[in-house]
């Protein structure tokens, strides 16, 4: 997650009430002042979110991961870098529909198809709580 550590007890009851398998939850420091008005370009928060990212899967490269996002930001083109550049890691990439953005069936079949050739299932819903059953990750 790129959220802040005070987030951790909301993040961590969401995670327990779906069933998520157990794993690390690396949590970012809560921003300083200063920082909140030396914001982050567009560009460099994907270009930091990959990067951290990247490090992640290095730092746990005898796991599975499960990249879950929305499409408020640019998760599934971050999520789908990191799947290709990692065949084999990222079994599921999961993002939620949060706002009304339209993407054709041709770049979501082409995206789609890019992942099934890394072993990785792309699902996005309007709604994702309730139609994945996390604990079969956890057998493999």
């Amino acid at each position: 997650s790129n959220s802040e550590q005070n987030l951790y007890p909301l993040i961590r009851r969401f995670l327990d009430y779906n069933n998520f398998p157990p794993g690390a939850l690396l949590l970012r420091r809560m921003r300083t002042l200063r920082n909140i008005f030396l914001r982050m370009t567009p560009a460099e928060r994907t270009r930091h979110k990959l990067e951290s990212l990247q490090k992640i899967l290095a730092l746990f490269n005898d796991r599975k991961f499960v990249l879950i996002g929305d499409n408020t930001q640019q998760d599934l083109f971050i999520y789908k870098i990191a799947a290709l550049e990692n065949p084999g890691v990222v079994s599921h990439i999961i993002i939620r529909n949060v706002v009304k953005r339209l993407r054709s069936e041709r770049e979501e079949a082409s995206i789609t198809a890019a992942l099934r050739q890394v072993n990785t299932q792309l699902i996005i819903a309007d709604d994702v709580m309730g139609k994945i059953d996390f604990s079969v990750l956890s057998e493999k």
